[in-house]
């Protein structure tokens, strides 16, 4: 590691104030990062899917239970992060003040939020009649998701310092924690409530060690933040407040309408689906863009803005050309997917998939954009862009899912994830020119070319072989782009 001196001169003219603060040196490259994480998170994701699929095996009800805690205790994570990891990023490297002191105060403001939003959830809770077992339970998973927000902060600044590694281990061991609680629970068939306490145990340990990595020397007095500083933080922060709450709720609001008008059962068929296509892309969204190119993005941004036109270009043509099997693979083989994974009782959860499959694409560009556009400054524009998203989750919410709860919860947050990304994509291609018309009618021509293959081959051979065959031109046009790059005619490798 490197380490990196701040010289501040007083008031008297040659006293000097010498903060020394250890900074990782960067990796070597933006793949070296996100490997970092996406071992961590994959590590979690495992743990989560195995506890998760044993307890929608168990019970329907109790699986759409803790999937309502989780929508739940998703708003308590937007209002409490008030989307102020991206802010504490976007203004380290312009701030004159220690990091660490930076980190304390937007700490401070997460904690009044997390109070107001857990007492918020308390009360919906309680005014929408749930049971107090399933009051407990949303409570305590709530409590776990709003101290993983007040944790990330911490994380932002090891990303911001490019310990991306460390950051994975932390999580690593946070998750052996609470899910090894958690499978002890199940084993021991503990009630629904105990086993959401999985959650705060690692919470607790992701926050306990993130903070004592994060902060590697006790600010002094001198360089904390005043109250006027944390002040003027909040009210730069309210857009990203808003941004971050209008967010979480057109995501979540279907789920929470469902388990309402459908019923826990109809809830656990939409989620298990829902669960596979989010986690897929929130590999991406949280690793990739968040950990990874948005901290990039924000230097870019002030520093070179035609290095930062090179990454984003780069960034969306492999983000598409990745999303494709994906989504491929997704739709041809759901029926197996949430047949393996949850049995034969979640056959409507394997239909839904289909169609859901295309927020994959979906979710993988328009996060780019979303996170481009934060980082450029553009937070107010993201919100009116969200806002419209929101109304529109509304209206199709309370207008399809009471006569249709599944399907319509899935046309809802499809069709609001589909123009809130048409938008934002819209407005980075006239801002940055985010999208390289060649290479992206390229990968439409593949595209076209593997749907071809996979009709005219399936019909006389096994579906896996026409599934493989059919991948056969993307795999060529990524290899195409991979040897352009190393020769020097692409503008980087991936």
């Amino acid at each position: 590691p490197g380490v990196r001196c701040r010289a501040a001169e007083g008031n008297g003219g040659s006293k000097m104030n010498a903060e020394t603060e250890k900074v990782a040196s960067p990796p070597g490259s933006i793949l070296g990062r996100f490997g970092a994480l996406l071992g961590s998170q994959g590590f979690r994701m495992v743990l989560e899917s195995v506890f998760l699929i044993i307890l929608a095996k168990r019970s329907q009800a109790v699986y759409g239970d803790f999937m309502l805690a989780f929508n739940m205790g998703a708003i308590i994570l937007a209002v409490t992060e008030l989307g102020l990891n991206q802010h504490l990023i976007s203004r380290l490297p312009l701030s004159k003040h220690n990091p660490a002191a930076m980190l304390l105060g937007y700490t401070v403001i997460k904690c009044v939020l997390f109070l107001c939003a857990w007492t918020c959830i308390l009360v919906a809770a309680i005014g929408l009649g749930y049971s107090p077992g399933l009051t407990l339970l949303v409570m305590v998973v709530a409590t776990g998701m709003g101290m993983e927000a007040i944790a990330s902060s911490f994380f932002s600044l090891m990303r911001y310092r490019g310990q991306q590694k460390t950051e994975g281990g932390i999580r690593a061991l946070a998750a052996v924690a609470g899910f090894g609680y958690g499978f002890v629970m199940l084993v021991v068939r503990a009630s629904a409530a105990v086993l959401g306490f999985f959650k705060l145990l690692e919470a607790l340990v992701n926050t306990l060690l993130s903070v004592s990595r994060a902060v590697v020397a006790i600010p002094s007095r001198d360089s904390l933040l005043t109250r006027h500083d944390i002040l003027r933080i909040f009210r730069g922060s309210v857009v990203f407040l808003l941004i971050a709450l209008v967010s979480i709720l057109y995501n979540k609001l279907n789920g929470i309408v469902l388990h309402r008008l459908g019923g826990a059962e109809a809830m656990a068929q939409y989620s298990s689906t829902w669960a596979i296509i989010e986690g897929i892309t929130a590999i991406v969204s949280n690793l990739m863009l968040e950990a990874v190119l948005f901290p990039v993005f924000a230097r870019l941004h002030t520093e070179d803005r035609q290095r930062l036109s090179a990454l984003v270009q780069n960034a969306f043509r492999w983000l598409l050309l990745a999303a494709v099997p994906i989504t491929f693979v997704a739709i041809v083989e759901s029926d197996r997917i949430i047949g393996l994974v949850y049995g034969p009782r979640y056959a409507a959860a394997a239909m839904l998939q289909k169609p859901l499959a295309i927020a994959i694409p979906v979710g993988f560009l328009h996060n780019l954009a979303g996170y481009l556009m934060l980082g450029t400054g553009n937070e107010k524009r993201l919100l009116g862009i969200y806002a419209g998203g929101l109304l529109l989750c509304v209206l199709l919410c309370f207008s399809l899912i009471p006569a249709h709860p599944l399907a319509g919860a899935a046309v809802s947050i499809l069709a609001v994830k589909v123009i809130v990304a048409a938008m934002t994509v819209g407005f980075c291609q006239l801002r940055f020119g985010l999208i390289d018309r060649r290479r992206v009618t390229e990968v439409l021509v593949a595209v076209l070319a593997m749907v071809s293959i996979y009709f005219l081959v399936g019909t006389w051979v096994w579906r896996e072989v026409a599934e493989a065959a059919a991948l056969i031109p993307l795999l060529v046009l990524a290899l195409r782009w991979r040897r352009a790059a190393q020769q020097g005619r692409g503008t980087a490798q991936p």
